[in-house]
């Protein structure tokens, strides 16, 4: 077994000063890598000192794409759970948008990062889309489109526009397909950090 070994402050340096190192994430990005052919065996991190196992000994090209993978590494920011909106009209059943409800922003202290749709469509519909619109400037905050005929959360992760200011937020929806199809949406999570 070859060990390899990097240090987080010399080696991490994308790492923001809130987070940590992302053991599991780092070894899953060493494994995608098409440049690393040697299988890495486990990651032990401890205070500054991080070992990579790998079954065999690595190349110099091997120990170069890691080093980069290191340099860019940053793991995901923790979400923080803004509100939770439940939508007033619950299921859509036309080809156009309309409204589901409208929710007031009021929430200055972190901007939307990631918002959650928990919904399903029916088996005659081939796909629905929702799209948040911030009224005050008539701007799309998030859109998305998705097509999963079981309940599920569906994540849009990126934000188009993210309100500095209190205001309402409208929820359009629209259902493709064909014959009675519906969307169906039950809950909404903004999410920040």
């Amino acid at each position: 077994m070859d060990v390899y070994q990097l240090s987080v402050a010399a080696n991490f340096t994308a790492i923001p000063q809130y987070a940590s190192l992302d053991i599991g994430l780092f070894q899953s990005h060493i494994m995608a890598n098409v440049g690393v052919t040697t299988q890495c065996a486990y990651i032990n991190a401890e205070g500054d000192s991080v070992k990579i196992f790998f079954y065999s000994k690595l190349s110099d090209a091997e120990k170069t794409i890691i080093n980069n993978l290191a340099a860019i590494h940053a793991p995901d920011p923790p979400y923080i759970q803004l509100d939770t909106f439940s939508p007033q009209i619950t299921s859509v059943t036309v080809p156009t948008f309309v409204s589901i409800g409208t929710y007031l922003w009021h929430n200055m202290t972190y901007p939307i990062r990631k918002i959650d749709i928990v919904s399903y469509m029916s088996d005659n519909a081939t796909s629905f889309s929702i799209k948040l619109i911030y009224r005050s400037t008539n701007t799309i905050i998030a859109q998305g489109t998705f097509s999963n005929s079981t309940f599920d959360i569906n994540s849009i992760t990126s934000i188009s526009y993210v309100p500095t200011q209190k205001g309402l937020i409208d929820i359009d929806v629209k259902v493709d397909g064909v014959g009675k199809k519906t969307a169906t949406i039950s809950d909404i999570i903004i999410w920040g950090f």
